[in-house]
């Protein structure tokens, strides 16, 4: 009788105190969204205003078609990315589609605040109900290398279509594109040898844990990482497609396939540099996109604001969700 009174002792303060690291884990992301949006309206505040100039004078003359089509592809963009980390974690434990949606984008959120990589890896394995998070680490790590090789792949393409038009030097040119191919070469060996290269971790010490969070990467068949590079190099395309969709908002003068291939080459020099953040990828996203578009002649101001666009549509509303999805089973 005495030891069932001491576990029930126990068991609430160990309640307790999960209660208590929950409701500040909650609290600490509110306020770091909250700081987000309020540096986004003060330091974009002029490009904020040519985004809304731009969207209202296009609705006004009935080409309201992009911004739908931008918008309507923001869910499909994540449901991708969840379906995706749905496919990979079930190496692990079997989860839901949604607990994949809300785990998505909860790591989404926290990489407002830590580097996205690792912001995004903590807080989709914080906002999943398994029994074993730490081994859900090397799923989260094989997620975010898909996305980084279809930018590879498509930067690759994209380089080759611009040619000259980027006037880059051909040596710079050369080493640019030597280690772009250096990259693949050094992902398809980890994607041939990925059994043998976790089996030579030292199972002791640090290392043990180390493989212990990569373990998982080892269960995967070649089937299904080639279905989640499918599912993954799908999101790209669907990404590129609102990219574009802002593009032809802004009745930028290019051609299609040189909007496409421009993109890519955005995109592919915000993967091989990535920013210390989300708000930080969106600074850094704008000035190569300024760089890239500016050798078509499109002024910066309105590059910025495409910018601008698809990241608080792509980032930031679905951010929003994530903190509400956190509040509501966290």
């Amino acid at each position: 009788m005495l030891m069932a009174q001491f576990r029930k002792l126990f068991a609430e303060k160990e309640q307790r105190q999960g209660f208590q690291w929950k409701l500040l884990l909650r609290t600490a992301l509110t306020l770091i969204f909250l700081f987000v949006l309020w540096r986004i309206l003060r330091r974009e505040d002029q490009n904020l205003a040519d985004v809304r100039s731009a969207v209202l004078h296009h609705l006004r003359e009935g080409e309201g078609i992009w911004l739908f089509l931008l918008l309507i592809l923001v869910p499909v963009n994540w449901a991708l990315e969840a379906l995706k980390w749905q496919l990979l974690v079930a190496k692990v434990q079997a989860i839901s589609f949604s607990e994949a949606v809300g785990s998505t984008l909860a790591g989404l959120l926290s990489g407002l605040a830590l580097p996205a990589q690792v912001g995004d890896v903590v807080g989709r394995i914080a906002a999943l109900r398994v029994t074993e998070r730490t081994k859900t680490v090397g799923a989260a790590l094989v997620s975010g290398g898909i996305q980084f090789y279809a930018a590879i792949f498509a930067g690759i393409w994209g380089i080759c279509r611009l040619g000259e038009k980027l006037k880059v030097t051909g040596f710079s040119e050369g080493i640019f594109k030597a280690g772009l191919w250096l990259l693949v070469l050094a992902g398809l060996l980890a994607f041939v040898f990925r059994t043998s290269l976790v089996s030579k971790i030292p199972p002791r010490g640090l290392w043990k844990r180390i493989r212990s969070m990569l373990e998982v990467i080892s269960r995967y068949g070649n089937k299904e990482l080639l279905t989640a590079f499918g599912i993954g190099f799908f999101r790209y395309l669907t990404y590129m497609a609102q990219f574009v969709a802002g593009l032809l908002l802004f009745d930028f003068p290019m051609g299609i396939y040189d909007m496409v291939a421009c993109v890519s080459v955005v995109l592919l020099v915000k993967t091989v540099m990535p920013a210390f953040n989300l708000l930080g990828d969106l600074g850094l996203r704008g000035i190569s996109a300024v760089f890239v578009f500016g050798w078509f002649g499109i002024p910066p101001d309105q590059v910025l604001a495409v910018t601008l666009l698809i990241w608080f549509t792509n980032i930031l509303l679905p951010a929003l969700t994530g903190l509400v999805w956190i509040w509501k089973r966290i």
